[in-house]
């Protein structure tokens, strides 16, 4: 009867050690994570710092104000007859975008003269992209691995820059009433 089972595969020297290669591979795979879930055993690429991050965005935004700051980055992609993967780099005054895709593209947007800032789905029901709008272009980027937090974080600068542009306009316009009402006449 066990010789005469197909199904039954009596063990030999050939195929007697699989199941311990296996259990061996398993416990080295899964053993030997970190806590999120990735393989110590892999190669681990170290994560870029903030100064890294810092000068590359320096070094390809040089039209940019040496002052400009970095606030943020995020890996995704622009949308335009191909998705351009790239990185999006938020500083305290400019929405910058770089993509090395092709001949390279290189994006900066002055926070203050967006007009407005949206989610937006790709394929019509993902929710992983953001919309910018400026007087007479769109940018749609997508691919955010988390684009709530992206959004909120866009977002938030932008609504800054404009209530600093508003305070900015209202301080001005107040010195010039100021001015006016000590009986000093200015031409403005």
């Amino acid at each position: 009867h066990y010789e005469n089972n197909p199904e039954h595969v009596r063990p030999t020297p050939a195929n007697s050690n699989v199941p311990h290669v296996l259990l061996l591979l398993f416990l080295l795979v899964f053993q030997s994570s970190d806590p999120q879930g990735q393989c110590l055993a892999a190669p681990q690429t170290p994560l870029p710092t903030y100064k890294q991050r810092y000068d590359e965005f320096k070094k390809l935004f040089k039209e940019l104000p040496d002052t400009e700051r970095l606030v943020v980055d995020y890996p995704c992609a622009l949308q335009r007859d191909i998705l351009l993967q790239g990185r999006l780099y938020l500083s305290e005054k400019w929405l910058c975008f770089y993509s090395n895709v092709f001949r390279g593209t290189k994006i900066s947007l002055t926070l203050k003269d967006i007009m407005t800032v949206s989610k937006e789905k790709t394929a019509r029901w993902i929710p992983n992209a953001i919309q910018i709008n400026m007087n007479t272009e769109k940018f749609f980027f997508t691919s955010f691995s988390a684009r709530e937090k992206s959004y909120q974080t866009i977002f938030r600068m932008w609504q800054n820059t404009l209530l600093n542009k508003v305070k900015h306009t209202h301080t001005h316009t107040s010195r010039f009433v100021t001015f006016a009402l000590h009986g000093k006449t200015y031409l403005i």
